[in-house]
């Protein structure tokens, strides 16, 4: 396969990005790669994204523009995706943009020469207004056939020790993939997804590819909004288990039709735990009525300092405050500027030592980052033995709240 016989479908799924969408758009019409079909899905923007969409489409005959009725990004997905008709398909987000080379070195690096059915496109940067941060692709093999896949890059979707760690994201951006083989997939994702919506998708094509690459390519730039999702997720009403629960009985019942091994299993169980921490995080709270889930050194009553402001923080925060399974006694974070959703302060990491307290629990999901601030807290001078992270051992089956395991799915 040579590159000027591939053709690279783009999907890029529209809602109400006007602030974003051209940038977006223009970023992939001037890829230096250009045997492209560029499919925009406008899902019933009420802004002007659809008018934005049909002026590139005039402007530029490899832009496709689909209008249809708000049915959210899995619904727009699937209807870019059925009607694409490139060798592989790669997905932009409306509000975000890629360099020009981004497609060129997908196609040169990944697909020529190898035509596997996934490529991974690992790195990416963070858009913080004016300024950007480089997050690197850690990839430590190049090629994988199949058998390998499942026993070598399903442990590279979720690790967890003392926090969660993903060398290799389960999100679509990343992924450019066989027309045929995202067809088949994407159209069996439940509708009714709204989060986690990526993993799914992604999980049920590893499954069946026969041969992966993995190229590091770094042009992805997520614009980081101030309406992140990371926030609204932690304050979703109580009661909303539908989300997750569609979510964890579509994807486990799927693997349980591909006798995974127990290693993905348990992949699978850490998974859902980060699902359920993003968006139910009371739900797991409420399944340890003696210590703070899945902090297992801290027991109800004890004085606390929680570590913390991005989405477990504030989901954290949010349940005791409401329920007093513990005292509060300070909410710190490297940067104390940060904004927090609750009226509650919060203080820099120096003010740690001038309160009295039983432990300071991390409350952050990276791996990384939870190992860097546990070792800047004992250069602080604060006592190992007094900070608590996360305990991977409490995560099990068992302790997936039964409102999201064994309620039917109509």
């Amino acid at each position: 396969m040579s590159d000027t016989s591939i053709l690279i479908s783009v999907v890029v799924p529209v809602y109400n990005v006007e602030e974003y969408l051209r940038k977006c758009i223009e970023s992939i019409i001037n890829q230096t790669y250009k045997d492209l079909e560029i499919l925009l899905v406008d899902d019933g923007s009420t802004d002007g994204c659809p008018e934005i969409c049909d002026h590139y489409s005039r402007i530029d005959n490899r832009v496709q523009v689909i209008h249809k009725k708000n049915g959210g990004l899995v619904s727009a997905r699937k209807a870019g995706t059925a009607v694409a008709k490139g060798d592989y398909i790669l997905n932009v987000d409306g509000d975000d943009w890629i360099e020009k080379d981004r497609i060129e070195i997908l196609v040169t690096e990944g697909i020529i020469n190898v035509e596997p059915d996934m490529i991974y496109l690992g790195g990416y940067k963070k858009d913080y207004g004016n300024s950007s941060l480089l997050i690197e692709g850690d990839i430590p093999i190049k090629t994988v056939y199949g058998d390998e896949i499942r026993e070598r890059v399903f442990p590279l979707l979720m690790d967890i020790n003392e926090g969660f760690y993903t060398k290799v994201k389960s999100i679509l951006v990343a992924w450019a993939i066989k027309r045929e083989l995202l067809q088949e997939k994407q159209k069996i994702v439940d509708e009714r997804i709204t989060m986690c919506e990526d993993i799914i998708c992604v999980w049920f094509c590893l499954l069946s590819a026969k041969k992966i690459t993995f190229v590091k390519q770094n042009g992805y730039h997520y614009v980081q909004r101030g309406t992140s999702l990371a926030y609204t997720a932690a304050i979703l009403p109580e009661k909303d288990y539908s989300r997750l629960k569609i979510w964890y009985q579509q994807l486990k019942g799927y693997l349980e039709r591909c006798n995974v091994s127990k290693e993905i299993e348990q992949i699978f169980i850490y998974t859902t735990m980060w699902g359920i921490i993003t968006t139910n995080y009371e739900l797991l709270l409420k399944k340890s009525p003696q210590y703070l889930f899945p902090f297992t050194k801290v027991k109800r009553g004890n004085k606390i300092v929680v570590y913390g402001v991005g989405r477990m923080g504030h989901a954290l925060m949010r349940y005791l405050l409401k329920t007093n399974f513990n005292q509060v006694v300070l909410w710190v974070d490297q940067n104390e500027k940060k904004d927090a959703l609750l009226d509650y302060k919060v203080s820099s990491v120096n003010d740690i030592l001038k309160v009295d307290f039983d432990y300071v629990v991390i409350a952050v999901m990276n791996a990384e980052l939870v190992k860097d601030i546990k070792e800047s807290l004992i250069v602080q001078g604060i006592d190992e033995n007094k900070i608590a992270t996360m305990d991977a051992t409490v995560m099990t089956e068992e302790s997936i709240p039964d409102e999201i395991k064994k309620i039917a799915v109509n």
